[in-house]
Order: structure tokens, then sequence, then C-alpha cells
């Protein structure tokens, strides 16, 4: 086929700015070569960028446009004044007058990573592309070219290598309308045999270098499998009838191989079920939606049945078993009864249905050094402990399937913060050297220090955001907490951290975290290589519950926790800058009192606990 033999051989997505007219961004760009020996009509062919997909894509580049053998042709988007015909873009890279050049408008390629997908006439769903390129960040100036051992886009064109050179008009990188030619087709990895049981999947697979890039026909037995076309074979419920020989033919339209069989045996023999995956136990919140799944192996294929609390569920005979919860819906013991003619089994999991937890992202250090990385700190003001496991977070992305998760037993405790540390491969961080770092102690005494791998959720220092979501959370926006911040301080790296005076709710919306944390203030202090923060301990806002006259005093009353230690402070008037101390007292007791000496003109009083230990 001879659109098989068209190749998607280099893009441009962040062009130079230095052009000789002014710095200015220079036009996206991207090149398609013909390897083929016979002339394509482009016309009703599409493309698209990494969004919209086949739906979104434009047709308008290809309308009366030909490509010839061993052709290259350059796609160049239409956005920079200077650069708007070909005449002007062979002149920016020097490029003979023979070479073709199209421009189209829109689909700018992002610099931050991207794609370039191309389409025959005949496509009519997204997977079938004629040539697709996935490529990441952009090196400034510089633009990808295919690896010539495997074909993949994944090389930074150099000066003077594999045909790059430095454009005529500015400092840009690349080989525009040359290439390296084509890379020899060859299977890296075979597909295997396998064992598959009656309803269960299996996956057969392979990989492949080679340019233009491989497609792929499965057959079994000898005989083609309609629509199985991509790298790997996947058959969703294995029935008896499958057992047999599998292959997979390999084709560019230059070469053709033929991969080494793999045979499937199909255990079919009567076995009562055994689960595999069994549902897990979830705690959750009001108008959260929980998903409790079971998968379990057997010979027939087994039924399904959920009970709740030992009555049966009308009408929930999948392996899945989706629960809108509510106050007064949703904690109970979930079981799930597998069976066959073979026999049964169940398993159970408990679904905890409880307010919102009551955390806050309390402080956040994004600008990291040579020495040291970013970290966050989470603060429960709650009155019950919860366990993290299972909880994920993630930085302004806000993305669930991108965040990071607790894959251990984490409990915290009311009033108890602790602190996330990230670390890298470039910079690995310890418990200790965190510790050694902020001057922070161990044991009872000291707060919990958290380490997790770093890759995708650095916080910028430009400007970030973080995120929290329970392990019963599946949309984006059902985050338990989350903030913004800005670009963090110069000079003095100092954390961001929540005012204690002014709390603001992190949930529907994220809170906005404003204030650099100065030393001597809620309990921030400089560490040993001159940062200023306060990991682990936090100013908490309580609220006075009443403050009632008595005589020639006045009674203040707070609800507290005891052993806690709270501050007592008083201020002549709401526009006094100066808060004075009034009373230390450490709770002995749920429902704390202390009095003062009534004033005329009356006093102003705020109450306030460091959490979750003392200072050292």
């Amino acid at each position: 086929m001879a659109m098989a033999q068209l190749a998607i051989t280099e893009v441009m997505s962040s062009a130079s700015t230095n052009h000789s007219w002014g710095v200015v961004q220079g036009p996206d760009f991207w090149e398609l070569t013909n390897f083929g020996t016979n002339r394509i009509d482009l016309t009703g062919y599409r493309w698209n960028d990494n969004s919209g997909g086949l739906a979104g894509a434009d047709a308008t580049p290809f309308e009366g446009l030909n490509i010839g053998p061993g052709e290259t042709i350059l796609f160049v988007q239409n956005n920079i004044p200077e650069i708007d015909t070909p005449e002007e873009f062979r002149a920016w890279w020097g490029l003979p007058p023979a070479q073709q050049v199209v421009f189209y408008s829109g689909n700018g390629l992002s610099s931050d990573g991207d794609s370039v997908i191309l389409w025959g006439p005949e496509a009519s769903r997204d997977e079938e592309f004629v040539d697709r390129v996935d490529f990441g960040p952009a090196t400034r100036g510089h633009s990808f070219t295919y690896d010539r051992q495997t074909g993949l886009l994944t090389v930074v064109s150099s000066n003077g290598l594999a045909g790059a050179f430095r454009a005529a008009l500015s400092d840009d990188i690349a080989s525009p309308g040359t290439h390296a030619g084509p890379v020899s087709l060859r299977i890296t990895l075979q597909p295997t045999n396998q064992v598959g049981y009656v309803g269960f999947p299996v996956t057969f697979s392979v990989a492949t270098h080679g340019l233009p890039r491989p497609k792929y026909q499965w057959v079994f037995n000898g005989d083609p499998i309609p629509g199985a076309t991509a790298a790997t074979l996947t058959l969703p419920a294995v029935r008896a009838s499958d057992e047999g020989s599998y292959r997979v033919q390999v084709t560019n339209g230059l070469e053709f191989i033929l991969s080494s069989e793999a045979l499937l045996i199909v255990d079919s023999s009567p076995a009562a079920p055994s689960f595999v995956v069994p549902p897990a136990d979830v705690d959750a919140y009001p108008g959260q939606t929980v998903s409790l799944v079971a998968m379990a192996h057997a010979n027939p294929p087994p039924e399904y049945q959920w009970l709740s609390n030992g009555i049966p569920l009308p009408g929930q005979t999948a392996n899945r078993l989706v629960l809108p919860l509510s106050e007064a819906f949703g904690t109970a013991v979930y079981t799930v009864v597998a069976s066959n003619l073979a026999g049964a089994r169940t398993a159970s999991a408990r679904v905890t249905v409880t307010p919102k937890p009551r955390f806050l992202i309390t402080e956040v250090h994004s600008t990291g050094s040579a020495e040291f990385q970013d970290w966050w700190e989470l603060t429960s003001f709650d009155t019950r402990p919860f366990n993290l496991k299972g909880y994920r977070f993630d930085d302004d992305s806000r993305s669930l399937s991108a965040a990071a998760v607790i894959t251990n037993d984490l409990v915290i405790h009311p009033g108890e913060s602790i602190v996330f540390v990230e670390t890298t491969a470039g910079r690995p961080m310890t418990e200790a050297l965190f510790r050694s770092w902020w001057g922070l102690h161990e044991g009872p005494q000291g707060s919990r220090v958290v380490i997790y791998a770093g890759p995708g959720l650095g916080l910028s220092s430009n400007g970030d955001g973080l995120y929290l979501w329970n392990a019963a959370a599946s949309a984006d926006d059902d985050f338990i907490c989350g903030v913004t911040f800005g670009a963090a301080a110069t000079g003095p790296r100092q954390t961001f951290v929540y005012d204690p005076d002014q709390p603001t709710a992190q949930t529907p919306v994220p809170g906005l975290l404003t204030l650099w944390a100065a030393a001597e203030v809620n309990g921030a202090w400089v560490a040993a290589n001159g940062d200023v923060g306060s990991p682990g301990r936090v100013i908490a806002p309580t609220r006075l519950l009443l403050a009632a006259p008595a005589g020639e005093s006045v009674r203040l009353s707070w609800r507290a926790v005891p052993g806690r230690r709270y501050t007592v402070e008083r201020r002549e008037s709401l526009g006094s800058e100066t808060w004075t101390v009034l009373r230390e007292v450490v709770a002995e007791a749920d429902l704390m009192s202390i009095t003062d000496v009534r004033s005329p003109a009356g006093h102003f009083y705020r109450l306030s606990t460091i959490l979750p230990f003392p200072a050292p």
C-alpha cells in the first residue's frame, strides 16, 4: 500500500527567536517524506496535533498536492508575517528553489510536547492513521529528527550531524528537506506462548523498529484477524475455539517480515472461582461515587452477586458495584459472591461514609536549591484520625491520572502536620537529611516526614499549585484540599504559608497561599542553610466559643484538645498592631476557661495553638 511508505521525519516545535529582523517566534514546521517509488496524491489526507483527533483534522494543506518518490515536503505554520510565503521560508533556511513548502493555519505545536498525526482519505477512526509521531519538551531552536536505529522521533538536531545545519537567517538548527533514508524493519520482541482461561483476557504483543513506521496484521492459524492491526492483540474473553497459533505480519511498505509463532493453550477444565482481585475497603464522604471491583478466575466463567450487610442487591450481578454515597446511604459491609458449577467463593469490603476530612495544605517550599528539594505540608484540623493510604496528590495540572499515590499506611491524627518531601535521582533526599536541614526532632516530639519520588511533581518556583484527593475520588475537581501560589521569593528561600488569622477554604476551589514565612513569626525559623519556614509546625486558628462577663471579670471559654498548649492574647482595640499574651494554658479537658479583668472600654481576644508539638 503506497500510503504505508509515507513517514513524518522531522518536527520543529520551538523555533529560534533571533531572526535578523528582530526578536520574534519563528514558525513551527513538520516534514513528510515519501520513501516509496510511486507518486502519491495527498488530496483527502488530513492531519492534527494531539488534540481534536480525526474529527478536528485539517485537510486544507493537502488539496491538489502530490508527493513524488523520495520527495520531502515541508508543512509550515502561517503565523509569522515575515515568513508567510514559500520563498521567505526557503530564504530563512537557505533551501533550494525546488524544495516544496506548504503553509497551514492553526495547529501550533507546543514546545512542552505534542504530536503530529496524519490520516489517509479512507480513515474513519482515530486509530487508522498513516503515521504518528509523539515528542516531548523541545530545545529552543532545535528540531526533532528520527533515530537511525529505531526510526523513533527522539533525536534533537545538532549542527553538522545527520544532515542538520544552521539556518541562513537565524540560529535555528534542523535539516528541513533532507533525511537519512529509511530504517530497516526488524522485530525486537517476539510474541510469546500463552495459557488462557475461559472467559478471561489474553494479550499477545510485538515490538519493532523501522522507518517508515511498521504496520501490523495479526493472523490466527494462518488467517488474518479482522481489525487486529495494532502492536498488541487482546482477546477479551478467551474461548476453547481460540486455542491455536498466533503470528503477526509486519510491513512498512518497503519490507515485510513475519513474527515467530506463539501458541495459545486454553485451559477449559472445570475450576471453582478464586479471587485474583478482591474488593478493597474504602473511606469516602457524601457526594462521592465509590466503585468496588472484584475479579475471580474460574472455568466456566463465574457469575457475580453483590450483597449489602448480607442482603442481596437486586440487579447487581457484574464484577463492579457502583455506589453513589450520601449521609444516609453507603456505610456497610459489601460482599460479592462468585459462583459457577464447580463452586462458589465470597469476598467482602467495608465502605465507610463520613464527613469530608478537614485538611489544609498549610505550607509549600517551591524554591528548591542545589542541595535540597521541594516539600509541602498537610495539616489535619479534624477531630478524627484518617489513613492516607490511597490518597493522591498532583501539582497545578490537577490530574488524577497523573497524580502520585500514597501506597503505604499513613495515619494522620487530629491536629497533626505531615511534611511530604520530593526526591529525584539528581538530588536524592532522605528523612535524616531533611531533619538535619531543618533541625527537626526525631521520635515522639518530631514531626513526621514522608519522602516521595518527584518526576512530574516538582513545584515550580515560577508559580504552581498542589491538590490532594482521597482514595475514592474519581473526578479531577473532587479534591480534599488544594492551593495555588505565585513565584517564590528571591534571595533568602522562604516558604509559602497559610494565614492563621484568615484561613481560607481550599475546596471546592483552591485556596491561595500568599504569605512568605518570616523568622519568629507563626512558629517559623531559619534552617541550617538560611531557608525560612516551619515544616511540621502550624499555628491553628481556634475560635473562642464564649466571652461572658462574670462580675469584675470576663470568662473566656473554648473547646480544646487535652494536652495541647494554647495561647490567649488580647489587645485594647482593633486598630492596635500589638497583641499581648494573657495566658498560656495546657488543656486538661475538652472545654477550657480562663478569666481576665474587665475593662470599661472592653478588650479584644484571640486564641491560637501550635500544631502538633511545642517548638524544640
